[in-house]
């Protein structure tokens, strides 16, 4: 079984992340698990900023996804986790197989970058702020053949709304909903 869980960039401005994530991964059912972590508080100043003074969307966009490198590196201090940084690595790793017995932390630009778009990543995450690691991370669940898709918050998820629903209260983005359906499972669960 393979497993992508998107850690939620909020949730890195908890005291006690390291154990509370370490936690969760230890009740899940044993996986490949690839992990990738979300922007937070650093995307969120770009956003204030773009709200402010609008810039291109595009370029707003690749900038935020720069930003990703900073949050990878610094959960990389933070946990003794196997990682994967390029997209050679992950073409073989994906070959190989990930470890079963830590999770693999995942760098963004592994798998997504300017240098990589193509036609199905064109049509279906558009390049603006429609598009967060929420969406970034059902593509890499989708490229990596993952059974699932855990998306952890720092907000309480209502389990009876619809990915559309969590969409237009700002809980998903809003590019989710139509790549959702190239993964076989997600879950959406408050750490």
């Amino acid at each position: 079984m393979r497993r992508v869980v998107k850690v939620g960039g909020s949730l890195l401005d908890r005291v006690d992340l390291t154990d509370v994530l370490s936690q969760w991964v230890e009740r899940q059912e044993r996986a490949e698990t690839l992990v990738i972590v979300g922007g937070g508080s650093l995307v969120d100043a770009i956003r204030d900023m773009d709200a402010i003074r609008p810039g291109d969307p595009t370029e707003v966009h690749w900038l935020c996804v720069d930003l990703l490198d900073v949050t990878f590196r610094l959960m990389k201090d933070w946990l003794e986790w196997p990682t994967v940084r390029t997209p050679a690595q992950l073409r073989k790793q994906m070959e190989t197989g990930f470890a079963g017995e830590r999770p693999t932390l995942v760098a963004v630009g592994a798998f997504y970058s300017r240098d990589q778009q193509d036609d199905d990543m064109n049509r279906i995450l558009p390049r603006n702020w429609q598009t967060t690691t929420d969406a970034i991370s059902a593509l890499l669940a989708w490229r990596s053949g993952a059974d699932e898709l855990v998306i952890l918050k720092s907000c309480e998820i209502d389990p009876g709304l619809s990915l559309d629903q969590l969409a237009a209260r700002g809980i998903i983005d809003e590019a989710f909903p139509a790549i959702a359906n190239k993964v076989p499972s997600i879950r959406i669960e408050s750490l």
